[in-house]
């Protein structure tokens, strides 16, 4: 039985296998090519790769990052197309003024959609951030379970105090 062995092919060398690193380097002798360092209009450095790739991805975060606050900002506040958020005006001292406070915000409002003066409550639309948003505001009675019962519903909570200025 004789035994297999591999053969040249007639001595030539192929073209397209890959040269060993250490012939390259007897070859070059430590010279650097010129060409890799330079960086011509639209041929990029090895460098700059990585560099780019960074930055893409610190813009895409950047984007993300302001759409969620966007996003937030919206949900924190309230949209048009979703339900009105609740404002209740909490009393915290008896001599609170809170009729001037919600004849304020009625004054800023861009529309007042409806109100009960008997139930103290109005729907009202206000311009937050160059976006109009929907309110109830409601003021409840002066009793404790009232006021107990207006911030567990609420959305938004203002406490008011009677302050006296110079």
């Amino acid at each position: 039985m004789s035994s297999f062995h591999h053969r040249s092919l007639f001595g030539k060398q192929k073209p397209f296998k890959g040269k060993s690193k250490g012939k390259l380097k007897r070859q070059n002798k430590g010279k650097v090519d010129d060409d890799e360092h330079r960086t011509l209009k639209g041929h990029r450095n090895v460098r700059d790769a990585g560099q780019r790739k960074r930055q893409l991805r610190n813009t895409a975060k950047q984007l993300q990052k302001e759409k969620r606050n966007d996003i937030m900002r919206a949900k924190r506040i309230g949209s048009r197309g979703g339900p009105p958020r609740i404002i209740a005006f909490l009393p915290i001292s008896v001599s609170a003024d809170i009729t001037g406070i919600r004849q304020e915000i009625l004054n800023r409002a861009k529309q007042v959609s409806y109100f009960n003066d008997k139930k103290r409550q109005y729907k009202v639309r206000l311009a937050i951030d160059g976006r109009e948003h929907d309110f109830i505001i409601y003021d409840p009675p002066r009793d404790q379970t009232s006021i107990l019962d207006a911030a567990k519903a609420a959305d938004i909570i203002v406490p008011v105090i009677h302050c006296t200025g110079p």
